[in-house]
């Protein structure tokens, strides 16, 4: 995301996270989304969440949390990255986990390059 319109961008995805609501579909149809499907993925989406905590290039905006004592529940997550290169932008998670590089404007082709060699 380029970072002259980051702050927009950052309020509006801020503004969608509140209102995502997670739980059981079978008892509230509002739900968004409900746990992850086992204990595999769980732990999997655990150490991306354990990762972005512990990593000096990785902030946490919204969510962040999980929960395994009734169900694999993962809260909906914003990290914001200073490094493009980290394993979390080059990883699939597979869990309701957005990674968003805020880059400056001007250094748009360089962004372009790097995206076209992490892309398969």
């Amino acid at each position: 995301v380029p970072d002259s319109t980051w702050p927009q961008i950052r309020e509006q995805l801020l503004d969608v996270h509140r209102k995502i609501r997670v739980g059981d579909p079978v008892e509230d149809f509002s739900t968004f989304f409900s746990a992850v499907i086992d204990d595999k993925s769980f732990a999997r989406i655990k150490r991306w969440l354990d990762h972005a905590k512990s990593s000096p290039n990785l902030s946490i905006i919204a969510g962040g949390n999980c929960d395994d004592r009734k169900g694999y529940f993962v809260e909906p997550t914003i990290i914001v990255t200073k490094d493009p290169q980290d394993p979390i932008m080059n990883e699939e998670i597979f869990g309701p986990v957005l990674t968003v590089y805020v880059y400056p404007e001007k250094n748009y082709q360089e962004v372009l390059r790097l995206v076209d060699g992490t892309s398969p």
